[in-house]
């Protein structure tokens, strides 16, 4: 069971149903919520309610969608960067290292936003019902931002941290470029597989607002 939380109180329902004592809300987007006969309050909040936290939790969701391109250009140059340097056998550059440390902050940044939408967002931890974990298991849209989602990015953040903590291993110079490059390029991949884009089942637009 998912609660009023969950309800983006923007959109518009297109039908309710009532069915073994469940309140089913079906949405112009095509998607369903559902409610427990003793959550009316939240379920009046969903519908009607516009406020500034659900404001603020829209605005966290587009500006984490806005980062996961910050982070994959920032990601795209650095494995160009350390490719180059590791195939021309350049002497490491501190510019190198300063572009690298950018693609882990945004890295780290999206992830505190992601770990706030983990826990108290519009599908997370505490605000959600599920009678067991069983049963989120069974809903493909939690399965996917309670646990494959945050599971295969918090992977791919730590291969980023993995590539710019190169920049400060002795090692020499090839084997900076050689292994960052090796831990950027897990990092790209992870996050390909881990963000919902918009042509799978469970979907996030290309950018904030679409």
């Amino acid at each position: 069971m998912t609660p009023a939380l969950a309800f983006e109180s923007e959109s518009v329902f297109s039908n309710l149903n009532v069915n073994a004592g469940i309140l089913q809300v079906n949405q112009n987007d095509g998607s369903n919520l559902f409610f427990k006969p003793n959550s009316v309050n939240s379920f009046a909040y969903a519908i009607f309610g516009r406020t500034k936290t659900s404001d603020m939790q829209t605005g966290l969701v587009h500006l984490h969608n806005l980062l996961r391109w910050i982070i994959l250009i920032l990601l795209l140059v650095s494995i160009f960067k350390s490719y180059s340097g590791y195939s021309n056998k350049k002497q490491f550059d501190a510019g190198d290292k300063k572009f690298w440390l950018f693609t882990m902050i945004a890295s780290h940044i999206t992830l505190l936003l992601g770990l706030y939408q983990w826990t108290l967002g519009r599908i997370g931890l505490f605000s959600t019902d599920y009678a067991s974990v069983g049963a989120m298991m069974k809903d493909k849209t939690a399965r996917f931002f309670l646990v494959e989602h945050p599971m295969l990015m918090i992977l791919a953040i730590v291969f980023i941290t993995l590539g710019h903590g190169m920049a400060k291993k002795s090692v020499d110079d090839e084997t900076k470029y050689r292994k960052a490059f090796r831990y950027f390029l897990i990092a790209l991949v992870l996050i390909l597989v881990a963000v919902p884009w918009p042509f799978r089942e469970v979907a996030r637009p290309w950018f904030p607002g679409m």
